[in-house]
């Protein structure tokens, strides 16, 4: 089954004897497009300016600040939480860099984010170890 709600795509198991197998391509080709990460875009007070002094004069270079961090106009940067940014001329855009897991017994089972792999793994609650099986995500 596939849903768009409030922007946000779920993407579970799809039933094919249950529907006719073009209409399902159709539909999927029609709503996967609407799918996209969680994004956000920073306009206030990030657009700024670095001067560089190459011999006798001084040269102004448009980008972004960030967290302290001065980034040229189009670079692109990872987050340490996992998003992807980019500086671009009037703001700095950053997204998701995983999907969520949104159909799994949350009684039962957690969801935690791996800052390193940037991916989630759903777990038992008592024991860290054993996967939960997880029926749908959100991206």
């Amino acid at each position: 089954m596939i849903a768009v709600l409030g922007g946000q795509c779920f993407i579970g198991l799809m039933n094919m004897k249950a529907m006719d197998y073009g209409l399902g391509i159709l539909l999927a080709l029609c709503i996967i497009p609407l799918c996209n990460s969680q994004c956000t875009t920073d306009t206030n007070g990030q657009i700024g300016h670095k001067y560089r002094t190459h011999g006798a004069y001084v040269r102004q270079q448009k980008g972004c600040i960030k967290e302290g961090t001065f980034y040229d106009l189009g670079q692109e940067w990872k987050t340490n939480d996992c998003m992807s940014c980019k500086c671009r001329r009037d703001s700095i855009s950053c997204c998701t860099m995983y999907s969520k897991p949104s159909d799994f017994d949350q009684v039962h089972c957690e969801a935690i984010l791996d800052l390193d792999s940037c991916k989630y793994r759903v777990v038992k609650k008592n024991d860290k170890t054993q996967l939960c099986q997880v029926d749908a995500w959100i991206s």
